[in-house]
């Protein structure tokens, strides 16, 4: 059995309503601006929030970015989800040359050593646990057991040794 073929529709024929069901009516995107705010900690304390022009009060944000304490009171760009000023989205930190940062850690590594290089201080942290070395020779180190082994001499030095 073949099925029967109805002849294609000439462009004259072709109705107003099949032309509209080829062609996306949904109502158009809204209108995108890149604006610039500047990044908050929330009054509540539970994450980060944005205030720009129009808003003296921080509105909790998404972000694109990975935020934390350094980046706050920082500008940054941003757009917002459906248009809608109420959910801004954090696209990024605005850099600013004359805004004098941190300087960056430094690190070197070779294939006998490591070197971290702290300006005031280099802290190591895990848990319970850290290790605090301070530009003025200060080391405080931490935590719940301290374990102190040597196969050879085990030397504490100093000026004056306290115990309790």
């Amino acid at each position: 059995m073949q099925k029967k073929q109805e002849p294609e529709a000439s462009p004259e024929e072709v109705s107003t309503e099949s032309l509209l069901s080829l062609v996306d009516v949904s109502p158009p995107l809204p209108r995108t601006e890149l604006v610039l705010g500047h990044l908050v900690s929330m009054p509540s304390g539970n994450g980060y929030g944005v205030v720009f022009a129009g808003r003296a009060s921080p509105i909790p944000c998404l972000s694109t970015i990975p935020l934390d304490e350094t980046c706050l009171n920082r500008q940054v760009a941003l757009m917002f989800l459906e248009g809608s000023p109420a959910k801004p989205v954090v696209l990024g930190l605005i850099h600013d040359p004359q805004l004098r940062q941190n300087p960056p850690l430094e690190a070197r590594v070779d294939e006998e050593r490591v070197q971290l290089v702290g300006q005031k201080e280099i802290e190591l942290r895990c848990g319970k646990a850290s290790i605090l070395m301070k530009a003025n020779g200060k080391i405080i180190i931490k935590g719940t057991h301290l374990i102190s082994r040597s196969s050879g001499p085990n030397k504490i030095k100093g000026g004056s040794i306290s115990l309790n």
